[in-house]
């Protein structure tokens, strides 16, 4: 399939699927959009980083369900 700038491809992640090379100077801006349970933690080894959580603090501060969101709260809490 070829996309000319500003298209939109969805499809679904199990598809097999690849992409040619980046020959413009312009980055590709990919959005992975995942359904997960409330209960569901962060995988080991992909938890953000102290310097990103620290630049949340006040997102967070302002709306504290940001918590579940970035990790930060026990999705097993009563």
């Amino acid at each position: 399939m070829t996309l000319d700038a500003g298209d939109v491809l969805l499809f679904h992640a199990n598809l097999q699927h690849t992409a040619t090379a980046n020959a413009s100077s312009e980055s590709r801006l990919g959005l992975w959009f995942v359904f997960a349970q409330p209960w569901m933690r962060i995988f080991p080894g992909y938890e953000f980083g102290a310097d990103f959580l620290a630049a949340q603090r006040p997102r967070i501060a302002a709306d504290p369900q940001l918590r579940h969101l970035f990790g930060l709260a026990d999705p097993y809490a009563t």
